[in-house]
């Protein structure tokens, strides 16, 4: 089944939070992760998600997860020229296949960095995006992370 996702909510978090900040932002991520999980319990570990960035070229990347085992179904590339997505991250790498919860580690980790951190959320409360930017000092490509432009449960 093909579900449209839609934001949530969006939390807008500073370079520097404080010990109570940090705390909320991993707070927020752990429900988060806790309905994602309620989700895939109730509807099977075999889903779809599709991941998008811009940058130099928009890429977007088809992503099947199968017990855990996620894999690369298809990459396209095509010309810059539309803005970027809210959330969607202004990076030159490549997404390396990851499944859901991959996602969730790799969004705690970059607010372990001095990043300004955005953390977007579907409306099953189900991370869509983790967006971090580096400080003043970065020049070119300078956003980290992922933008789930959709997903799905099934083959």
């Amino acid at each position: 089944m093909r579900s449209s996702l839609w934001l949530l909510a969006v939390l807008a978090l500073g370079c520097s939070p404080d010990d109570s900040e940090l705390s909320r932002q991993h707070d927020v991520l752990d429900q988060s992760e806790a309905a994602w999980e309620a989700l895939e319990s109730a509807q099977g570990s075999t889903y779809w998600f599709t991941e998008t960035k811009c940058g130099q070229v928009r890429d977007t990347t088809h992503v099947a997860v199968t017990d855990g085992v996620a894999l690369i179904v298809s990459r396209e590339e095509s010309e810059e020229g539309s803005p970027c997505a809210e959330g969607e991250p202004y990076r030159y790498e490549d997404f390396g296949p990851a499944a859901i919860p991959d996602l969730y580690d790799e969004c705690r980790a970059m607010l372990s960095q001095e990043y300004d951190t955005t953390i977007g959320l579907d409306a099953e409360g189900v991370i869509k995006f983790c967006r971090g930017v580096e400080g003043s000092s970065c020049r070119d490509a300078c956003d980290h992370g992922f933008h789930i432009a959709s997903r799905g449960f099934g083959a």
